[in-house]
């Protein structure tokens, strides 16, 4: 295993010579390089690109929006068969999506899946989702609000795939933004409040056949996903997060041979926060996660190849907090912070990882846990990570087979700052947990034998 704190990483490694990372990078200028654009502009062995037989284009507004008044109804005159006077909500659930751009396509019965497709978008995104209520809910309240910009879904089974995404959106955009807002009386059971925005995200899935995936994604306008609730007090568990993640391209395979490239250019602000105030509580949980850009491909049974070029420019911020008053069990909060991630995770068969990681001046990742509670007896957890360049590489042999090797080659390079900070008052008699951790550049390359 290699893991590289800061600086500039090459590394190969394998039973086998790997090409050096040039080989991957077609020669161009100093400031294109720096800033890819596409994928046959950079990497030489991307597959040539094809007119696109699907394309998308928004230039309005999206907003998708919720509002909730829970209050309590009185029933008059009073009913006279026993049944309550009073009637409330027993549970809520509420779910709001915005989405610019969507493609879905599939095939199946050894059918090959063959896309081009483009996604242009020019217009903001919203989704909104308010709950208030003024009287008790002894159920669940879940509350999901997501925002996305281009999605792109393919999934094939057993004729393989050939598939190209563009995804583009530009600064007059201006916000993909997801707001979650809770207000609850006294006596709620359980509460799950999840939040999400993402600029442009890429999914694909396939069984027993090929894979080509080539995937383009630039993101200028800004991000934002923000929970918050306040509560009184809640008698089972509550979970607030949180999560936006500007680029996404991520491939999951079974006996299939897999090679994936992913370009991913991010100049927008990113943030992500998640706000929980409760008087009385139990099991309480806020988290937020905030990612410039992710490529991964995980594959069973099969030849798994990532390479990717990613470029971050805009800042990463992730925000927590949590305020207790009062809590039983445990109160947990904590936020991950990423500018440029890459994975390659296989099973049963060798697998390469060729990854370009930039992050400019610019591009700061910043975490932040603001935890403040008071317990007799309880756990309070608050947990803050934030990491520049990010690399793992996995492979592992199962049942016997013959042993797998793992092939990468990397460079990382992070300009920006990456700072990761907790914040920690209250306590009284309870136990107090906190870690915080800052990363500038990490790449990890694992291989493992499995059991018989």
């Amino acid at each position: 295993m290699t893991n590289i704190n800061s600086g500039l990483l090459r590394i190969a490694i394998g039973t086998a010579l790997a090409l050096p990372f040039a080989a991957f990078i077609a020669p161009q200028s100093a400031q294109a390089q720096t800033v890819p654009s596409s994928c046959n502009d950079v990497l030489q062995n991307c597959p040539a690109d094809r007119t696109p037989n699907l394309t998308q284009v928004q230039v309005a507004p999206i907003l998708s929006t919720i509002t909730i008044n829970g209050s309590t109804i009185t029933i008059t005159p009073p009913p006279t068969d026993g049944s309550p006077v009073d009637v409330t909500a027993t549970a809520i659930t509420s779910t709001s999506t915005g989405i610019g751009n969507n493609i879905s396509a599939s095939s199946s019965n050894g059918v090959l899946l063959d896309l081009v497709s483009t996604q242009d978008l020019s217009a903001s995104v919203g989704a909104l989702n308010d709950i208030t209520t003024s009287a008790a809910v002894p159920g669940v309240i879940l509350a999901t609000t997501i925002a996305y910009g281009n999605t792109a879904q393919a999934q094939a089974c057993c004729g393989g795939m050939d598939v190209i995404a563009d995804q583009n959106i530009t600064a007059a955009a201006g916000t993909i933004s997801a707001t979650g807002t809770l207000n609850t009386a006294p006596g709620v059971g359980a509460l799950s409040m999840t939040t999400s925005a993402v600029s442009n995200v890429v999914g694909a899935a396939a069984i027993n056949g090929a894979v080509s995936l080539v995937t383009n994604q630039t993101n200028d306008a800004g991000l934002n996903a923000t929970s918050t609730a306040t509560m009184c007090c809640n008698t089972d568990s509550t979970s607030v997060s949180a999560t936006a993640t500007s680029n996404s391209s991520q491939s999951s395979s079974e006996s299939s041979t897999v090679h994936s490239w992913a370009v991913q250019n991010n100049r927008g602000s990113i943030d992500a926060t998640a706000s929980q105030t409760i008087n009385s509580g139990t099991a309480l949980s806020s988290a937020a996660q905030a990612t410039a850009n992710v490529a991964s491909a995980y594959n069973r049974w099969g030849y798994t190849e990532l390479t990717t070029s990613q470029y971050a420019e805009g800042s990463v911020s992730s925000h927590a907090i949590l305020t207790a008053n009062n809590y039983v069990t445990s109160a947990t909060a904590g936020t991950t912070s990423q500018g440029n991630l890459a994975i390659v995770s296989g099973m049963g068969s060798d697998g390469r990882i060729n990854a370009y990681q930039n992050i400019a001046a610019t591009g700061d990742v910043i975490a932040v846990t603001d935890w403040s509670g008071f317990s007799q007896g309880g756990v309070g957890t608050a947990i803050a990570s934030a990491s520049g360049n990010g690399l793992t590489g996995f492979v592992c042999t199962t049942c016997g087979d013959a042993g797998v090797g793992l092939y990468g080659n990397a460079e990382q390079i992070n300009s920006g700052n990456v700072n990761a900070t907790v914040n920690m008052s209250g306590g009284t008699s309870a136990s107090m947990v906190a870690s915080a951790t800052a990363v500038g550049n990490s790449a990890n390359f694992i291989t493992q034998a499995g059991a018989n």
